[in-house]
Parts: C-alpha cells; structure tokens; sequence
C-alpha cells in the first residue's frame, strides 16, 4: 500500500511537472509568435516604403525626362526646325510635337 501511494504521488508530482512545463512553453511559443509577426509587420511596412519611394524616384525621372523632351522640343520649334527632325531627337511623336507647335502659336496670339 505504502509503495503504491509513492507511486501515486510520483505520478501526481510527475503530471504537475509535465502541466507547468506545457503552460510556459505555451507561453514562451505565444510571445515568440507575437514578436515575430511583429518583426514580419515592420519588415513588410519598411520593404513597402522602399518600394513606394522606389516608385516615386521613377516616376520623378520619367517626369522630369518628359518636361526635357518638350523644352527642347520648344527649343527647336523657336529655330524652325521640321517636326521630323525635332521628333527624331526628342522621342516625342509628330502629333505631339504639333500640338505643342498649336499651343506655342495660341500662347503667342
């Protein structure tokens, strides 16, 4: 009787250890969790920032390729030079370099 009751408490104290160890494993998995999905958040929120101001920066430079190409194309166009010419060197299309010559006129008028 007296090893049972041993072997029942063993067991008991056993359970209990086993109980505890599961509870704060429990816990340390869920704040490792916590912390990594975190740390994913930030890391997705920087990796779209460098994506937008990657975007930003192209956006500039066509932009700024596009306001060039028609300064020189309105350059060109003061010195009478053909719209085949001035679309050969600025990659602007003839009708574009047209327009532009309509709105040059229109603004002179």
């Amino acid at each position: 009787m007296k090893y049972s009751r041993s072997l029942k408490d063993y067991r008991d104290w056993h359970n209990t250890l086993n109980h505890a160890i599961e509870k704060e494993t429990a816990k340390i998995t869920r704040r490792i969790s916590a912390k990594l999905r975190k740390e994913m958040r930030e890391e997705g929120r920087e990796e779209g920032r460098a994506e937008g101001r990657a975007e930003g920066r192209a956006e500039g430079r066509a932009e700024g390729e596009r306001r060039t190409q028609i300064e020189t194309a309105k350059r060109m166009l003061d010195a009478n030079l053909s719209s085949e010419l001035i679309a050969k060197f600025t990659g602007l299309s003839i009708d574009e370099i047209e327009n532009l010559k309509s709105a040059l006129q229109n603004k002179l008028k």
